[in-house]
């Protein structure tokens, strides 16, 4: 699957370190964005349309933050070349690990 393929056309969830890795990443950005845009510690003046600042600024860092998680997630070939433990002639692969087995 091509990245493209995978960003527009790929599952949401699938059952996977990745994915939680990613939804965490994206779930736990969004609450900081959030908190950082309410509380605003830096005393931030916003003009005269403060609401509509502040709604842009989340709007743009979700997004930025979408794409980056969605990134997280994709798997390219070479990551997927062996799931299984095969034999071939006395070299093991296993989970991209490749090492000699003592013979």
């Amino acid at each position: 699957m091509s990245l493209s393929d995978h960003f527009f056309k790929g599952k949401c969830c699938v059952c996977s370190i990745r994915y939680f890795l990613s939804w965490f990443f994206f779930l736990s950005s969004i609450g900081v964005t959030i908190a950082i845009l309410l509380i605003n510690p830096k005393h931030i003046d916003y003009g005269n349309v403060p609401l509509t600042v502040r709604v842009l600024f989340f709007i743009t860092i979700a997004f930025i933050v979408g794409i980056i998680s969605r990134f997280m997630c994709y798997l390219n070939s070479k990551d997927n070349i062996q799931k299984l433990n095969i034999s071939q002639n006395n070299v093991w692969y296993s989970n991209q690990l490749m090492y000699e087995e003592d013979v």
